[in-house]
């Protein structure tokens, strides 16, 4: 594993102060067990990700401890409710999504996980969207929208441009087609980023 990635994910909590892991299990149990009752009718029909891999996106937030998340792709909230509840302090999600009427759904989610206050949703394109979201910088951005090579390539160089030492992207579904692999082999080997694989998240850190 690169220097760059080894305080950081599940594994890293064990090395945390003890409030800090406690606070990180608390947010899970309770991420959880919202998901949980709203998954039977519409969520687990809709959503791609695995428990695994929100829990992870968690875990990267608690550590890092960002003050603004951008999330491309909100779909119905579930990996936003994950990360917006390892916010600490006065951290915000800024959530991207062109479909109103997944948002609405991703809404009830967060009322019911209580983090609302913590998650700023927009709806529109990311190609309208992302420079007003991003224009401050970010500390990390979950892209989890257009999965074609064209699109993913875009929105890195996007985020790359308000990107500071530190920042991470993480992109999920690197191994959804053979576009998004080919575009996770050249992420890869670009100068000035540190790359890691998690199972379909790839992560990249701005070194």
């Amino acid at each position: 594993m690169s220097r760059h990635f080894r305080k950081w994910g599940i594994a890293a909590l064990r090395e945390q102060p003890n409030h800090v892991a406690e606070a990180q299990r608390a947010a899970w149990l309770k991420a959880d067990g919202v998901v949980g009752k709203h998954s039977i009718s519409t969520l687990t029909e809709r959503a791609s990700k695995d428990l695994h891999a929100d829990r992870l996106l968690a875990a990267l937030v608690r550590i890092r401890e960002p003050s603004l998340v951008i999330e491309l792709g909100t779909n119905v909230g579930l990996s936003g409710t994950y990360m917006a509840s390892a916010l600490s302090g006065r951290g915000l999600l800024k959530t991207i999504d062109q479909s109103a009427d997944r948002q609405v759904l991703a809404k009830q989610l967060f009322r019911a996980a209580g983090v609302e206050d913590r998650i700023e949703v927009i709806t529109g394109s990311f190609v309208d969207s992302l420079d007003d979201a991003a224009a401050h910088g970010f500390g990390i951005a979950f892209i989890d929208g257009d999965h074609t090579y064209d699109a993913t390539w875009w929105l890195v160089d996007r985020l790359l441009s308000y990107a500071v030492v530190g920042s991470v992207l993480v992109l999920d579904d690197i191994n959804h087609s053979a576009q998004m692999r080919r575009v996770w082999g050249e992420l890869r080997r670009r100068p000035g980023l540190a790359s890691l694989a998690l199972s379909d998240l790839g992560v990249l850190e701005v070194v």
